[in-house]
């Protein structure tokens, strides 16, 4: 039960409320670290045969292998059977944290099942 409703939020409800509560956060005045969103990141994940994206809140000096730990956990999925993308293409590294890579708030990353082998010409036995 979410809300005194039997049936849970949507994403785009959940992330309305986490807008107003940062919202009223900031302009009351509140400046707790916890509720601060300088020390914390939304990083939404898109798995390559998932329609939806599945958002994650993470502080920022935390390594991204928390992300994808908890993204293969929500899949069923064991670790390293997905690769994460940046925007950009390029691999990320677990090691790495928000901060260090510079991430802003709603960054998309994608998730793409990781290809132990490949058919190719070296492949094929004639």
């Amino acid at each position: 039960m979410v809300n005194g409703r039997d049936i849970p939020i949507t994403l785009a409800e959940l992330r309305e409320r986490l807008m107003e509560m940062e919202h009223t956060l900031l302009t009351t005045g509140v400046t707790s670290s916890a509720s601060s969103s300088s020390t914390h990141v939304t990083v939404s994940v898109k798995g390559q045969d998932e329609e939806e994206h599945r958002v994650f809140w993470m502080r920022r000096n935390e390594k991204m292998r928390k992300v994808m730990e908890r993204y293969n956990d929500a899949r069923g999925a064991e670790w390293r059977t997905y690769v994460f993308l940046s925007e950009e293409g390029s691999n990320i590294c677990e090691d790495k944290t928000p901060d260090e890579m510079e991430l802003k708030d709603g960054y998309q990353i994608d998730a793409m099942l990781h290809q132990h082998e490949g058919f190719g010409p070296s492949s094929i036995m004639f």
